[in-house]
């Protein structure tokens, strides 16, 4: 039988019950013990969690590597009452695992388990002594090649439990990278206590918190977001700046290690590095005496790396899924989004008894710019026109660029006469700006169409037949003069749900053949 244990009081406790039923070996190092295991294969081993060299729960992980030693039961005796010990020790795959003052569990799982086992002969003890001072130390150089792999393979398990929620075709709300950052740091709660932790992303100049509930009365967020920001700036590039950024406040979680809290906290700041170099930064602030041990800050390092790994990829997933519904010009939701998000209002105005509006608005004389002034020039404003309508929606409406110079609003729960209030709004903003452009100053005007379901009353009979209906109430407001609002209500003889009537006879060309 194989005890680890450093402390004298626990040997004692220990070795009285055992030495009745096997012949005990003692070491004090956890090195030294795996030169034991190595050359001995003792019948089983209790093991002592925080052993120098070694520790216990690295020690139990060797073990459940090992081909020759996998059926060897290993119980583990944590030496402090820390969450992430304790989390580490049941991942090494002991037998059991029992805190300091429950020693004798340790002793019973030990006996229960070597009970039909055959012990070994008493000279094979001192062949293993010679062979072990013959060679040194086998184990040595393996304690951290075997913690960076078991932290590592731990937390890259967790936080790829939660990126299946970012791929594209999740829905809304999982696929954003406030969520994700959320259920990573809160599964990272499990394994590091914190008071405040944060994720700062360049790029985007958004910095996400996460607070912990047990140290709200001590925990000073202005504080540590200033510390955050100058930590960003020793690593963010010159072209860029997070002075200001966007603070996130994501849902809290609540936890504490046993034992008294330190006075003052203690600040870490770790480089998420990814492969375009380092594009955030990880912060954490602590009030617990385990934040200044090396393994503490080994173990927050490890987290870091994979941290790092597992959200560029999320960043990559979150970019692509915006590509795709994002119009590149300007910035607003492309028709494909528009589509999908008027599908899914529908469904729930015609489900609810709710009213929704949508408005299609066309750019008037916008080909005359365009043959004119050049088409650089209709891009420019028609980026303007995007930012008018972005500033001018609610966060719950949705803008979009339809095709061409032709945009659409969505107005959910909002009535026909709300919709006209707002349309009027934007319409008129339009008409006031004007688009620089290499020493022009151009001016356009909108026509806008607005539909309404009504449930209530007689509605469209599809999403489709709706955008229909606004669109030929835009072509109405083109056939009065432009610049102007037109709704459904003032299209002669066009029920609901018809198709759009022909704004344009169509007349073949005679090529002469």
């Amino acid at each position: 039988m194989l005890v680890a244990v450093k402390d004298e009081a626990l040997w004692l406790e220990l070795s009285a019950p055992l030495e009745k039923h096997f012949r005990v070996r003692r070491e004090t190092d956890g090195l030294r013990a795996m030169d034991v295991l190595t050359l001995l294969r003792p019948i089983a081993v209790i093991a002592e969690s925080g052993l120098p060299g070694l520790s216990g729960i690295l020690l139990a992980r060797l073990i459940g590597h090992n081909r020759f030693l996998t059926c060897l039961p290993v119980a583990l005796i944590l030496s402090r009452q820390y969450l992430i010990e304790e989390f580490w020790a049941r991942e090494s795959g002991a037998l059991v695992v029992v805190q300091r003052n429950d020693a004798r569990t340790a002793v019973d799982a030990i006996l229960g388990a070597t009970k039909h086992m055959k012990p070994i002969p008493d000279n094979d003890w001192d062949q293993a002594e010679t062979n072990i001072i013959a060679q040194g130390g086998p184990a040595a150089g393996v304690a951290s090649e075997l913690e960076g792999q078991l932290i590592g393979a731990s937390i890259l398990a967790r936080l790829g439990e939660i990126e299946i929620g970012v791929k594209p075709g999740g829905t809304q709300q999982e696929g954003t990278i406030p969520t994700f950052i959320g259920k990573a740091l809160s599964a990272l709660s499990s394994v590091l206590e914190f008071a405040l932790v944060a994720v700062s992303i360049f790029d985007t100049c958004d910095l996400f918190i996460v607070e912990n509930e047990t140290f709200k009365d001590v925990l000073d967020r202005d504080w540590f977001v200033r510390e955050t920001i100058n930590s960003c700036e020793l690593y963010i590039t010159p072209d860029k700046s997070i002075k200001e950024p966007s603070v996130n406040i994501l849902p809290p979680v609540q936890h504490e290690l046993p034992g008294p809290r330190e006075p003052a906290s203690t600040y870490f700041a770790l480089p998420l590095s990814g492969r375009s170099g380092i594009y955030g930064l990880l912060s954490i602030m602590t009030f617990k005496q385990i934040a200044i041990r090396e393994y503490y800050l080994h173990t927050l390092s490890l987290i870091g790396t994979q941290l790092a790994v597992t959200l560029e990829r999320a960043l990559f997933y979150e970019e692509v899924r915006r590509l795709s519904v994002t119009d590149p010009l300007t910035g607003l939701s492309n028709r494909r989004a528009i589509f999908a998000r008027l599908e899914e209002e529908f469904r729930r105005s015609t489900r609810y008894g709710s009213p929704m509006s949508v408005a299609v608005a066309d750019l008037d004389n916008f080909k005359q710019i365009n043959d004119h002034h050049g088409h650089y020039a209709g891009d420019a404003i028609l980026r303007d026109v995007a930012n008018i309508l972005r500033k001018s929606v609610r966060e719950v409406d949705l803008a979009g660029r339809w095709g061409g110079e032709e945009m659409a609003l969505l107005f959910p729960q909002t009535t026909l006469e709300g919709a006209i209030i707002a349309c009027e709004r934007v319409r008129r903003e339009v008409e006031r700006n004007i688009t620089k452009f290499h020493g022009l100053e151009l001016q356009v005007t909108l026509s806008i169409g607005i539909a309404t379901l009504e449930p209530d009353k007689i509605c469209p009979r599809s999403a489709e037949s709706l955008v229909n209906l606004a669109d030929n109430a835009m072509y109405l407001a083109k056939t009065r003069g432009k610049n102007q609002v037109a709704t459904y209500k003032e299209l002669e003889d066009q029920p609901y749900g018809s198709e759009p009537k022909i704004v344009a006879e169509f007349k073949p060309v005679d090529f002469g053949i």
